[in-house]
C-alpha cells in the first residue's frame, strides 16, 4: 500500500517500525495503523462514512505517536539544537455508500473558530494588526474513495486493494439481490440476517473468481466476523442517530428554537460516541448492543457519568 501511494519499490519489512497506539480510543475502532518508514510518520485508517472530525482525532493520535518516538529515542526537546522528527503522512480510506470525490483534503484549521472581522487583535500603535488567518497547528487528511471504479491509478499499483474493493462491492451487490428477492416472495428475513448471507455467498464467488483468494480460504471466518460487526455498529449507531435527531427536533420546538433539532442531535451523537468508547475500552461489548434502548442508554449514560 505504502508504495503504491508513494511511488516506492520498497520490498525490505525490516525498513518498517510498526507504531500504532494499542486499544486506542482516539479512531474509536479497530482499524487503524501507524508505521515509520523512510523517516515518515504513517497513520492509514479505514472508514465507511466520512468524519470531518477525522483531523482532530488525528492531531490527539499524533501528538500520541510523537510522544512515543521521542520517549523511545531518548530526544531532548529542551536543548537548543532541534531534533529531528518523522514526516507525518494522514491517509483514510473510504469505502462507504455515500457519494464522494476520488480524493479531497480535511483540514483541522476548518475547526477552528474564526475571530469576526472587525474584531480582530490591535497592535501597540492602537491599529489593526496585520493577520494572514493562519492557524499555527494544521493538521491534513488525505481522505482517498476505494470504492470500487475509483482512483483506478491506485487500484491498478496495489492488487490487494482492488479485490478488496471488488469484494466489498460484491457483498453490497449480494446483499440488494437477496433484499429484494425476499420482499417479492413476501419473507419476513432481518437486515442482519440477509446481510449475513450475502457475506457468505460473496465469500464463495469471490474464492471462486481469484478474489482475495488466499486471505478469504485462510480467514473466512474473521472476514465474517468483521463485516457483521461492522453491520451491527452502523445498525444501532444509525438507529441512536434517528431517535436523537427525533429528540432535538421535539425540544426545538417546544422552545421555539429554530437550532434545538440541531443541537439536541449533536448532543446525542457527542453522547453515545463517549459511550461507546467507554464500553470498548473495557470490553463489554454485550452493553454495546443495548444502547438502541433508551432505558439502558440512559441507565449506561448514569453508570459513566456522561
Amino acid at each position: 500500500m505504502y508504495n503504491a501511494l508513494n511511488n516506492t519499490e520498497h520490498m525490505d519489512d525490516s525498513l518498517i517500525t510498526i507504531t500504532t497506539i494499542e486499544d486506542a480510543i482516539y479512531i474509536g475502532y479497530k482499524n487503524d495503523i501507524s508505521f515509520i518508514i523512510n523517516s515518515e510518520l504513517n497513520l492509514y485508517e479505514h472508514q465507511s462514512s466520512v468524519n470531518p472530525n477525522m483531523p482532530v482525532r488525528g492531531l490527539i493520535y499524533f501528538a500520541e505517536l510523537y510522544k512515543g518516538y521521542i520517549d523511545q529515542n531518548n530526544l531532548l526537546i529542551y536543548n537548543e539544537r532541534l531534533v529531528k522528527l518523522p514526516f507525518p503522512r494522514y491517509v483514510v480510506f473510504y469505502n462507504g455508500t455515500e457519494e464522494q470525490p476520488e480524493e479531497q483534503e480535511l483540514r483541522l484549521s476548518d475547526a477552528f473558530v474564526q475571530v469576526p472581522e472587525g474584531e480582530g487583535l490591535k497592535d501597540t500603535a492602537g491599529t489593526e494588526a496585520d493577520k494572514t488567518n493562519k492557524p499555527s497547528v494544521e493538521v491534513v487528511v488525505q481522505l482517498l474513495n476505494i470504492n470500487y471504479g475509483c482512483n483506478q491509478e491506485l487500484m491498478e499499483k496495489c492488487q490487494k486493494l482492488m479485490e478488496y474493493s471488488r469484494f466489498i462491492t460484491l457483498v453490497r451487490m449480494k446483499s440488494d439481490t437477496l433484499t429484494k428477492e425476499y420482499k417479492k416472495e413476501m419473507k419476513s428475513i432481518n437486515k442482519k440476517e440477509i446481510f449475513a448471507e450475502a457475506v457468505a455467498l460473496a465469500i464463495d464467488e469471490a474464492i471462486r473468481d481469484n478474489v482475495l483468494k488466499d486471505i478469504l480460504s485462510k480467514n473466512m471466518a474473521e472476514v465474517t466476523d468483521m463485516l457483521l460487526t461492522e453491520f451491527d455498529e452502523k445498525a444501532y449507531i444509525d438507529g441512536v442517530k434517528k431517535q436523537s435527531y427525533e429528540e432535538g427536533e421535539a425540544i426545538g420546538e417546544a422552545r421555539g428554537e429554530a437550532r434545538g433539532e440541531a443541537r439536541g442531535k449533536i448532543k446525542g451523537e457527542e453522547k453515545l460516541a463517549r459511550l461507546v468508547v467507554e464500553l470498548k475500552k473495557r470490553g463489554r461489548v454485550e452493553d454495546i448492543a443495548k444502547v438502541t434502548d433508551e432505558s439502558e442508554r440512559e441507565r449506561l449514560y448514569k453508570e459513566f457519568n456522561i
